[in-house]
């Protein structure tokens, strides 16, 4: 079995930093992937899995925080689940994420995590 080792970077207001997931490999076997972001000026990977499937938390050009899922060289906005800005935090071998979401303005209060 082939091990693969991912690394992601993250942009925050244009630098960048680089979180790198690591089993014990030898460094030459090293990628790393510039996620973008969804016209925001961050985005921040927390979930990966062994299908390369990214989430996490993007700034949109509108100034929200957006969840999205990042796969095939795409990010996709996950959306806000009704509320006012999302974050996904997990990602499983299915391709299903867990994500949670800031409350519409009217209630205020965080939704309850979901898979998506």
């Amino acid at each position: 079995m082939k091990r693969r080792i991912s690394a992601v970077v993250m942009t925050i207001s244009g630098a960048l930093a680089v979180m790198i997931v690591v089993p014990r490999l030898h460094a030459a076997n090293l990628s790393i992937t510039d996620l973008g972001t969804l016209g925001g000026g961050m985005s921040s990977a927390l979930g990966i899995n062994n299908r390369e499937q990214v989430v996490g938390v993007s700034g949109t050009a509108s100034g929200q925080s957006h969840a999205f899922l990042r796969q095939n060289g795409v990010m996709t906005d996950l959306g806000t689940l009704g509320g006012t800005n999302s974050i996904a935090v997990a990602i499983n071998e299915r391709g299903r994420s867990l994500a949670t979401a800031k409350g519409p303005p009217a209630t205020g209060g965080p939704s309850s995590g979901r898979m998506v």
